[in-house]
């Protein structure tokens, strides 16, 4: 609104000093920008800042949606899917008011929830601390506060369709990708490992991975090489997969493990797996990078792909 304000000036004085093509671009902005603002949604008739934490619960699985407001009109939504929380619905929120300021996310002045909160007035003086004045958490029973609360509510229940479509499309993709590289198995989890030096030089693993599609980074992991010296790379492969899959109890096992490399690094790794007598249980390729107009060429024991 200050903006259209102050282009609206601009505008002005460019007609009056007869400058009409720039008039003209400033009179297109104003119209743009008054478009995209009719299309913000006003909820209230207030001018307050409010954060509003939607619950919807499915089996053991929860989601939240975050709906934003700022000075009355809904600026977005932010959506959490946690697969098995503990605690109840009380203590679920709670926790999630503690997890998401506590990444310095601005507190606005009204925090609307569907229940009190466990804690409520130590969480509240923690967000009072952090807003640097009063910060109010309101369970409402009725009004305006209510029906954002529902709306709120509604976004987090469409959390879960969205899921079971995502669902649904990663299992096609799953098929299709099984059979193209002749998988003994769907990749529901998928783990990918890189090695990365300068010249032998501040040698690290990286290791990322993907459940049903989706990007899964408590399954992260960062490997600092300790027993190589110099640049090789084989040996920093096998150091990596000895650390990654010699405890493989705590983590699980992917069923496909992809390897940045052509053959001699998947022969590295499948020598690693068949000695931890891992091999039989998971799927293992390599990629080698494109050379020339080849394409990038993916690995498997016993078979070679072109992309």
């Amino acid at each position: 609104t200050e903006l259209v304000k102050n282009l609206e000036k601009q505008m002005q004085v460019a007609s009056a000093q007869l400058l009409f093509e720039e008039a003209a671009i400033l009179r297109d902005r104003i119209g743009a920008i008054k478009k995209t603002l009719e299309k913000q949604v006003v909820v209230a008739d207030h001018m307050l800042d409010q954060d509003i934490f939607g619950f919807a619960r499915q089996d053991s699985a929860v989601a939240i949606s975050i709906m934003l407001v700022r000075q009355g009109i809904i600026n977005g939504f932010i959506s959490y899917f946690l697969e098995d929380p503990l605690g109840t619905e009380a203590d679920i929120i709670g926790e999630v008011l503690q997890q998401y300021y506590g990444a310095d996310k601005p507190v606005p002045k009204e925090v609307i929830v569907p229940c009190q909160v466990t804690d409520q007035d130590v969480v509240a003086e923690w967000l009072q601390d952090l807003r640097g004045n009063k910060v109010s958490i309101i369970a409402p029973m009725r009004g305006m506060r209510l029906q954002l609360l529902k709306l709120a509510s509604e976004n987090a229940r469409k959390v879960f369709d969205e899921r079971h479509i995502n669902h649904s499309a990663w299992q096609k993709q799953a098929r299709h990708l099984s059979g193209k590289l002749q998988l003994t198995k769907l990749p529901g989890r998928i783990e990918c490992l890189d090695i990365s030096n300068l010249g032998g030089k501040q040698a690290v693993g990286a290791l990322v991975a993907f459940v049903d599609g989706q990007k899964k980074t408590s399954l992260y992991r960062h490997y600092k090489i300790k027993t190589v010296a110099g640049p090789d790379d084989y040996a920093m492969m096998a150091e990596v997969l000895y650390r990654r899959f010699g405890k493989h109890e705590a983590q699980g096992l992917p069923d496909l493990l992809v390897i940045d490399g052509g053959k001699g690094h998947l022969q590295v790794a499948i020598n690693v797996l068949k000695e931890l007598e891992l091999f039989s249980q998971l799927d293992v390729v390599s990629i080698a990078k494109e050379k020339k107009d080849e394409g990038d060429k993916i690995f498997k024991p016993g078979a070679a792909f072109c992309h």
